[in-house]
């Protein structure tokens, strides 16, 4: 039996799968590091009973480099959402940034200055698309440089908060973006796309995590129609806020239905008989295409955030019928 040429790379690559695992084991130890010395700093990276080295490592900065404490924080100051291993003498084992030291400064402070009276929080929680961080942050109290609100020291950082009051949790704009573009593509819903968050880094659930499901959600439908929003060009009217949206405002016309004054001709009503069907607006309905669905809540559990502006119709009067 003939092999396919598109089966060839896969059938050459097979003498080489002891190279290819072995390079995965070695990834799981030391690698090629002999030296006790920082490669950053060049000083010995001790525990803290000073009897033997342990070093850091990133699992998303490019290189094999492993680096003392000091030096990981400080390379993490602009990336604290980076998974952080450390070797303990025999394996390596995840630890965060937070209990290394790591404080995430907000605000508009330059360079290394930070807000000589900062809010801070010793447990927050970041979703992001490598997981979930329980991160120790600090927002900017001082309005020196109108940091704003805290809300909206996170949005500036691109961090969505899941509340406008007070906020403990947030998921990145990234992870947002990331989970749209899955549910649009792959059509994963949210229950099963947040469950492998949490399982990309405790499988095992050998860790107790935090359950921000529910913030999550509540953070996308709030992505989903502020994206709505900028998309018409509701962001880009300074006469008129958002709450000035009309009825339909957002909504995509379909470009190849019949419209008067866009797509028809000026005298498509003297068409001829055999052409008439080219200006028929078809409308089909199946047994999905009924709003019934909407019944199974309420506007007070379920409160929409632009009744009528798009393709639903307004809740008063046509959810009365």
């Amino acid at each position: 039996m003939s092999c396919r040429p598109q089966d060839q790379p896969l059938k050459e690559w097979i003498p080489y799968r002891d190279e290819y695992l072995s390079e995965l084991l070695r990834l799981e130890g030391r690698g090629d590091v002999e030296k006790d010395e920082c490669p950053w700093c060049g000083e010995p990276s001790e525990d803290e009973d000073g009897e033997h080295v342990s070093f850091y490592r990133c699992m998303q900065c490019f290189g094999e480099d492993l680096m003392c404490k000091a030096c990981c924080v400080k390379q993490h100051e602009a990336n604290p959402l980076h998974v952080i291993e450390k070797w303990n003498g025999y394996f390596f084992e995840e630890v965060s940034l937070k209990s290394l030291g790591l404080v995430v400064y907000l605000g508009s402070h330059k360079c290394r200055e930070v807000c000589n009276q900062p809010r801070m929080l010793g447990s927050f929680t970041v979703i992001h698309v490598n997981g979930l961080h329980d991160i120790c942050l600090a927002y900017c109290n001082c309005d020196k440089f109108r940091a704003g609100e805290w809300r909206q020291q996170l949005m500036r950082r691109q961090w969505y908060p899941a509340t406008h009051i007070d906020p403990r949790t947030c998921a990145t704009f990234e992870v947002l973006n990331h989970f749209h573009i899955m549910t649009l593509q792959g059509k994963v819903n949210a229950y099963d796309y947040y469950n492998g968050l949490e399982k990309l880094r405790n499988n095992a659930n050998l860790k107790k995590t935090k359950d921000r499901f529910k913030a999550f959600t509540r953070v996308m439908r709030q992505w989903r129609h502020l994206k709505m929003l900028k998309r018409a060009g509701r962001g880009n009217d300074a006469t008129r806020p958002v709450e000035a949206t009309t009825n339909g405002e957002l909504g995509i016309p379909c470009i190849a239905c019949p419209r008067v004054g866009v797509n028809l001709p000026p005298n498509w009503q003297d068409a001829a008989l055999a052409e008439k069907y080219k200006y028929f607006l078809f409308l089909a309905i199946d047994a999905c295409f009924r709003l019934k669905r909407r019944m199974v809540s309420s506007e007070a559990r379920d409160p929409a955030l632009g009744s009528g502006w798009s393709y639903i119709v307004t809740t008063p009067p046509h959810g009365n019928l």
